[in-house]
């Protein structure tokens, strides 16, 4: 993480998260969204290397 937060150029801020999410477990995904939602408020930039974004807003996809 420290290295991570190095790279971003955000070590002393401290503006940079992570979180390590199963994307198969749908469950679990809701939950580590919500948990972000919760720590973090509304999210700005979401780096997803998982899936793809077909030109839609985050808050307007659904998990499937």
């Amino acid at each position: 993480m420290k290295d991570l937060r190095t790279l971003s150029g955000d070590v002393y801020n401290k503006k940079a998260h992570f979180y390590k999410a199963n994307l198969a477990d749908s469950d679990g995904t809701k939950r580590t969204w919500n948990q972000i939602t919760e720590d973090h408020g509304p999210v700005h930039i979401l780096i997803n290397n998982h899936a793809i974004c077909r030109g839609k807003l985050v808050e307007d996809l659904t998990i499937d």
